[in-house]
Formats: structure tokens, C-alpha cells, sequence
């Protein structure tokens, strides 16, 4: 995975409990410029809605932990599609 400390990374689910881990372990390896919205910001089940947050982020990477939905979002958003 082709990431630096200046990526811009969305994780999806932050304040779950993966999501959450997964925030703190890229802080903890010095990822400063992560990305996460709630369920009032974003729709995680409405594509369209997913593509123009990560767009309008200038979202480089996006990290989930459910399998459904990744290859749409790989298809609808250049961003590199990490699933964990």
C-alpha cells in the first residue's frame, strides 16, 4: 500500500469499534491527515453520496472494514480502496 505521513485517508466507520482502532493505529504511525465523517455527514450506503464527499475530501485512500460495496466504490472514485 503506497501511503505517506501526508495521505489523505477516509475511514469509514471511525467511531466504531475496527474503525476506531484503525484511526488510532494510522495516527500511532503517524498518519495526521485522517478523514472520517458520521451518519448525519454521509450515507455510507448511498454511492453517489459516498463519491462526492471523497471527492470534494481530495480523498487519496479510503479504509473500510465491510466487504460490501468496494468494488463499487473502486470503480465510481479514484481514491485507493483499502480493506482490512
Amino acid at each position: 500500500m503506497l501511503m505517506n505521513e501526508n495521505s489523505r485517508i477516509y475511514v469509514a466507520g471511525h467511531r466504531g469499534l475496527v474503525g476506531s482502532a484503525i484511526w488510532r493505529e494510522l495516527q500511532r504511525q503517524g498518519f495526521g491527515n485522517l478523514i472520517g465523517r458520521t451518519r448525519q455527514e454521509v450515507n455510507l450506503l448511498d454511492a453517489d453520496a459516498v463519491k462526492k464527499i471523497l471527492c470534494r475530501d481530495e480523498t487519496g485512500v479510503c479504509v473500510h472494514r465491510v466487504r460490501q460495496g468496494r468494488r463499487h466504490l473502486r470503480q465510481r472514485h479514484a481514491a485507493r480502496v483499502v480493506s482490512v
